[in-house]
């Protein structure tokens, strides 16, 4: 995930890794659809995983949901919801001892989009739309999900295909 980022695919703003899901927001560069930002970062770990594990088995649920980030509130409730999500699931006290996520303070983020914050100054192209999105489980993905190409500034929920365990830091590409 962050080797794509760091790459330019898309700038990444917040994230956290679950034992059986991904929450993130991003925004897709220029150069990328929504769609290719996700499948990078779901076929990269993937690909790492099934190095490091050597074995191959299916390890996402297809496609993602997606919501608008109306403004710099939305943007910072979303924000919480992520730093938050495994203090909610009672694997930690307080979202900076999660190591798998963006409120540990171990990984550099991308700064909040222009248009979403109270003036700070962020890195984005101009001409994104802003949304949000959460990954469906295989049940509810609709094939409609992913024919629309887009690039905006999105918050994102990517669940695993059942598979359930700690995260380790370098799955965190």
């Amino acid at each position: 995930m962050l080797r794509y980022r760091d790459q330019g695919a898309y700038l990444l703003h917040e994230f956290v890794v679950m034992p059986n899901h991904v929450h993130l927001i991003l925004t897709p560069s220029s150069e990328a659809t929504l769609e290719r930002a996700l499948m990078l970062i779901k076929g990269g770990s993937s690909h790492e995983i099934h190095r490091l594990r050597e074995t191959k088995i299916q390890l996402w649920a297809s496609g993602f949901h997606e919501s608008s980030i109306r403004d710099h509130d939305d943007y910072l409730k979303k924000a919480v919801y992520i730093r938050d999500n495994p203090v909610r699931a009672l694997l930690v006290a307080n979202p900076k001892e999660w190591a798998h996520g963006s409120a540990s303070g171990t990984f550099r983020m991308d700064q909040i989009p222009k248009r979403l914050s109270s003036g700070a100054e962020a890195r984005v192209s101009a001409g994104h739309d802003v949304v949000g999105a959460e990954a469906p489980t295989p049940e509810n993905a609709r094939s409609s999900d992913l024919s629309q190409p887009r690039r905006k500034t999105i918050a994102m929920r990517g669940r695993t295909a059942g598979v359930k365990s700690d995260p380790p830091e370098e799955y965190l590409l």
